[in-house]
C-alpha cells in the first residue's frame, strides 16, 4: 500500500488577549505553519484583517515590527530562510486581506526511525493596530482570520488551512469640552477694560477607554 504524505498544519494565536482594543491599541498575533520534513511548494498566508467588516491595519516599523522565525527550515525558494527570501510580504499600513506569499519551502530531515528531533516550523508574528478612521467606532466587533494554501506533494492540487482568533469589541475615549470665564477684578460684573480675567478649560471623558495625549 502506498504510504499516506504527510501535510502541513497551522494554528493562529492573539498573543495579547488581555490588551483593551481602543482605538489605536496594537493587538499581537502569531501565525504557526509546521512542516512535514522535505519539500512543501505554493506556500501562501492569507490573514484577513477585516473578516468582521471593519480591518485591523497592520503596523511593521521599529515600535511594532514584524518577525519571522525559521525552526529546522533548509531553505526559502533555495535561499537562505528569511522573510526576504519570500516572494511577497506585506507593507506597513495594510489592510483587509494580507498576503505573505512564502513559495517553496525546504525543511531539513533526519531518520525518523531512530529519532524525531526535526520538527520544522515557520512562525509569523505581527501587530495590528486598530486603526484611528472614520470606519471604526467604539461598539464595532473586530476580529481576523487566516487561510493558508499549499500544494499537495501528490497530487499538486492546492490545499488549505484555516484559523481563526477570537473577536473584539472597540472601546474609545470620547472627550467633551467646556469654558468657562471669571471677572477676578469684579466677580459676577461684566468685564472692563483693565479687568482681570480668568478662563477655565475642562475636559471630560465620556467614553469607555483612557485618552491619552491630550
Amino acid at each position: 500500500a502506498a504510504a499516506a504524505l504527510p501535510a502541513l498544519s497551522m494554528s493562529k494565536t492573539d498573543l495579547s488577549p488581555g490588551l483593551i482594543p481602543a482605538v489605536g491599541a496594537h493587538k499581537n498575533f502569531q501565525i504557526e505553519i509546521r512542516f512535514p520534513e522535505g519539500e512543501s511548494q505554493g506556500v501562501v498566508v492569507n490573514d484577513n484583517l477585516n473578516a468582521t467588516g471593519i480591518s485591523y491595519v497592520l503596523t511593521r516599523d521599529v515600535n511594532f515590527d514584524v518577525s519571522v522565525t525559521f525552526e529546522h527550515i533548509a531553505s526559502i525558494n533555495g535561499s537562505a530562510p528569511g522573510e526576504a527570501a519570500f516572494i511577497a510580504v506585506p507593507a506597513d499600513g495594510a489592510a483587509n486581506t494580507i498576503v505573505w506569499n512564502i513559495g517553496t519551502v525546504t525543511t531539513t530531515s533526519e531518520n525518523d526511525v531512530a529519532t524525531n528531533a526535526v520538527n520544522p516550523v515557520i512562525r509569523i508574528n505581527y501587530y495590528a493596530r486598530v486603526n484611528n478612521d472614520l470606519s471604526t467606532n467604539v461598539g464595532n466587533t473586530l476580529a481576523n482570520s487566516v487561510v493558508v494554501n499549499y500544494a499537495h506533494g501528490e497530487t499538486g492540487a492546492t490545499q488549505s488551512l484555516s484559523g481563526s482568533t477570537p473577536p473584539v469589541t472597540v472601546v474609545e475615549p470620547l472627550l467633551v469640552l467646556a469654558k468657562t470665564v471669571s471677572n477676578i477684578t469684579a466677580p459676577g460684573q461684566p468685564p472692563m477694560v483693565s479687568h482681570i480675567l480668568e478662563y477655565q478649560v475642562s475636559a471630560t471623558n465620556n467614553g469607555n477607554s483612557t485618552a491619552f495625549d491630550t
